[in-house]
């Protein structure tokens, strides 16, 4: 091989390359031309005014709502309320996280507050803490008295 046919093989590597150049720029053109272009004209968007309605309850003068069967009715939904939450089954486990968040949400705190979350983290570490004493406990006394578990 002598210099002329390295020089060929360049010459035919910038030609391809200086193709694959071309090729993409004139992709870039074509792009360019397409963006600059509108396809479709601009649909006006027309504003609906809506009317609000405005409901009255219109009581006639002969019938009378008072203050007691308001009360009534206030006092009978609440029972119900609390009818349905007696007998609804709840994981023990959430009873005092939620009384822990009511007496946050009493003081006017958020149930994410950073005290609240931290209080509710503090129990579950000392509930967690019982069980592993217990069970640490039982396999104490199980390593101790294992010769008289064998007999």
């Amino acid at each position: 091989m002598n210099k002329n046919d390295r020089n060929r093989g360049r010459k035919d590597k910038d030609l391809v390359s200086t193709d694959a150049d071309i090729s993409a720029e004139l992709a870039f053109e074509t792009l360019l031309d397409l963006a600059e272009v509108e396809l479709v004209k601009p649909v006006k968007k027309e504003k609906k005014k809506v009317e609000k309605i405005k409901s009255y309850v219109g009581l006639s003068e002969n019938e009378k709502v008072g203050k007691k069967d308001l009360q009534q009715i206030i006092f009978q939904a609440r029972q119900k309320t609390e009818t349905l939450e007696s007998v609804m089954w709840r994981d023990p486990e959430e009873i005092p996280e939620q009384e822990i968040i009511k007496n946050a949400q009493k003081k006017g705190k958020s149930e994410y507050d950073s005290d609240v979350l931290r209080e509710l983290i503090l129990k579950r570490q000392r509930e967690r803490r019982k069980t592993e004493n217990i069970f640490g406990s039982l396999l104490a006394s199980v390593k101790k008295n294992r010769d008289d578990y064998d007999k």
